[in-house]
């Protein structure tokens, strides 16, 4: 599998650059381990999925306000994959993404919302594609979204009005080993 890296604060190559006082004051005190956390998801695709594949990490889609953390572009389709870092209780209905108030005892809406966002991310990307291939008269692939839950703290509440998979870091090696290579 290839892997192509285009976020600010790594190298080509995945290594973090030197720019960390920078990425600490934008990303948080805890960037390093956001970005180990997305490594360890990163090698799970890598270890699991051959040279049909390609891994696009942090890519900036137009019209898009934040990096697409994941784009997987495979044989059968493409997988649009956002990480979700904070710890807590979360409640995800349709496109809604609330936190659980304990000062309040309600769930609130709160952001980021890594649904809204997968669901953006992936709606661009397919238009993207129909605008390119249309003209060639070649059929746009499926674009599909997914949320990962990389913090083991993050508990996730979903409504059958979900229409993606939300997976916690567990989770990824099955969708990987067994789900994706079956497409």
């Amino acid at each position: 599998m290839q892997i192509f890296h285009y976020a600010r604060y790594r190298n080509s190559d995945g290594s973090t650059t030197k720019r960390e006082a920078q990425a600490r004051k934008t990303l948080g005190l805890d960037w390093i381990v956001a970005l180990q956390s997305e490594d360890t998801i990163i090698q799970t695709f890598a270890d699991n999925l051959d040279d049909d594949y390609t891994l696009l990490c942090n890519v900036n889609l137009p019209q898009v306000p934040h990096d697409t953390d994941l784009i997987l572009v495979g044989p059968k389709g493409v997988w649009v994959f956002e990480f979700f870092y904070t710890d807590g209780l979360y409640k995800a209905d349709g496109e809604r993404w609330m936190i659980y108030s304990n000062q309040a005892q309600k769930f609130k809406r709160c952001k980021p919302n890594p649904v809204a966002q997968a669901s953006l991310d992936s709606n661009i990307l397919r238009k993207l594609f129909e605008t390119q291939l249309v003209e060639q008269n070649i059929k746009a692939p499926w674009v599909s979204p997914a949320v990962i839950l990389v913090n083991p703290q993050t508990r996730v509440q979903i409504s059958e009005s979900v229409t993606m998979s939300v997976l916690t870091a567990d989770q990824v090696y099955d969708v990987v080993a067994r789900d994706l290579k079956k497409f």
